[in-house]
């Protein structure tokens, strides 16, 4: 391009090496445009200024992309790994982030579970991935990884599916353990989700028809407890174990 904005020369590489004869002297702009799955090491624009009779060298450094992609599975079995029955989940949002903390590209997973990132620079990055509605992770949300030019990598999250945990405590009129037709609910009753490590992972009081509900329990080993409204004993265990599967649902009742 010369000194007035005019393209006066046009050409492509042949193994590498281009090159404009019969160049009348004066100053030009040398242009170079990234060939498909490439990005620039270098300035796309060199001003040179040629003498009469003279030459001069403009040269371009490209680096090829690289791609980045996997899946986000529902991980049933909650091992962190996919089995060939663990379908992938849709609609899970992958976000890919460069070394600044700067959020270069978004994408949702596909109908299998699976996203790509194409025409990744090479570098350093964290993958991240957000729990889809009603999941939570059994593997990182994030995962560091690095491109090299033309290179490839693989990051793949598990997610489970999160389950319930209902019932009612109710006033076992006739003692029997078992809510009876005409046996109300007592509502105000405490009643609290332990984990696995003894932890208290939810608290709650029943409605005014005696029940209650955990939602979004994480898959696993729990025990519920009931504490006694005043004025009442019980007629079942005031505490009971039970263990909830990928999106799975339990019920326990109690009766005072």
């Amino acid at each position: 391009i010369n000194s007035d904005g005019e393209t006066v020369g046009t050409t492509v590489t042949e193994e590498g090496t281009y090159l404009f004869t019969d160049v009348v002297p004066g100053a030009y702009t040398v242009t170079e445009i990234d060939p498909d799955g490439f990005t620039s090491t270098t300035s796309n624009e060199v001003s040179v200024s040629i003498a009469s009779g003279g030459a001069a060298i403009a040269s371009f450094g490209d680096i090829a992309k690289g791609t980045i992609s996997g899946k986000v599975f529902d991980d049933f079995n909650g091992n962190s790994e996919q089995e060939t029955t663990e379908r992938g989940i849709e609609g899970a949002a992958v976000s890919l982030v460069n070394s600044a903390g700067e959020v270069v590209e978004t994408t949702t997973t596909s109908e299998d579970g699976s996203y790509h990132f194409s025409s990744v620079v090479p570098g350093a990055y964290t993958v991240e991935e957000s729990d889809p509605q009603g999941f939570t992770s059994t593997t990182a949300n994030e995962v560091s990884v690095s491109v090299e030019s033309g290179g490839s990598a693989t990051v793949s999250f598990g997610d489970i599916a999160q389950g319930t945990i209902s019932g009612t405590v109710f006033d076992d009129f006739d003692g029997n353990g078992v809510q009876d037709q005409g046996e109300r609910g007592i509502g105000g009753v405490p009643v609290v989700l332990v984990n696995s490590e003894e932890e208290i992972v939810g608290e709650t009081t029943t409605t005014v028809s005696g029940a209650y509900i955990f939602t979004g329990t994480v898959p696993g080993a729990y025990t519920l407890r009931e504490t006694d409204p005043e004025g009442f004993a019980s007629t079942t265990a005031n505490e009971v174990s039970v263990s909830i599967e990928s999106g799975g649902s339990a019920t326990v009742n109690f009766g005072d």
